[in-house]
């Protein structure tokens, strides 16, 4: 039985447009190498591992790359990162979501395998 992935973007839709966007990644096959998930006294909390930090430095450096878009709101769980990503206009070329998104899952993925990750 083959798998198909539902279409998640409008077409026709100009995804360089300034506005707010909301974007979740998944790590490959879903490994759980990003945070882990724990039960401090009453709290749940979230704690980054190195793998997971190594992602939010790629979402800061994002910034730098495209000074048009930021990554406003972030949260990294284990096995996927949402964000909010804000574009606002420029008088520069404009990259699209889909490029930069592109770019943060290259940065990231570049930089955990050379720390180690399978």
């Amino acid at each position: 039985m083959q798998h198909h992935r539902k279409r998640l973007r409008l077409q026709g839709f100009d995804y360089t447009s300034p506005g707010a966007y909301f974007v979740t990644t998944c790590t490959y096959r879903r490994i759980p190498l990003l945070s882990r998930i724990e039960q401090c006294s009453s709290d749940i909390v979230c704690r980054l591992s190195e793998y997971g930090h190594i992602a939010e430095e790629c979402l800061t450096d994002l910034q730098r790359q495209f000074p048009h878009a930021v990554p406003d709101t972030y949260i990294i769980m284990p096995d996927h990162v949402h964000i909010l990503i804000l574009i606002s206009p420029t008088t520069h070329r404009q990259f699209s979501l889909s490029q930069i998104v592109r770019t943060f899952k290259t940065m990231s993925a570049k930089r955990i395998r050379l720390a180690g990750a399978v």
